[in-house]
């Protein structure tokens, strides 16, 4: 049975009974794959002063606050996916 590196993350041991390492490491790597694209057209989306010059003032700097709230939270996940994926790794390389 394989013990995963330490993580910040609960990640499974890998063992026989369980999904086999390179089916986690796949589905984990897809799951990146999809975020980072989610995350480069989030980036891309207009976040811009002009739309709220009708607001209130502080509107448009609580908008932004907002945006690089959510940004952090898919690099969250890209940190996630990437402890499952590495943990899968590790357990192949056994």
């Amino acid at each position: 049975m394989y013990t995963p590196t330490k993580s910040p993350f609960t990640l499974p041991k890998i063992n026989l009974n369980g999904t086999d390492a390179q089916s986690l490491f796949d589905e984990y790597m897809d799951a990146q794959d999809a975020i980072r694209k989610a995350l480069h057209i989030l980036q891309k989306c207009t976040c811009h002063g002009r739309d709220f010059q009708c607001n209130p003032v502080d509107d448009y700097n609580q908008a932004l606050f907002e945006r690089a709230e959510i940004l952090a939270k898919l690099d969250d996940c890209l940190d996630y996916c990437l402890a499952w994926a590495d943990n899968a790794n590790e357990a192949m390389e056994q």
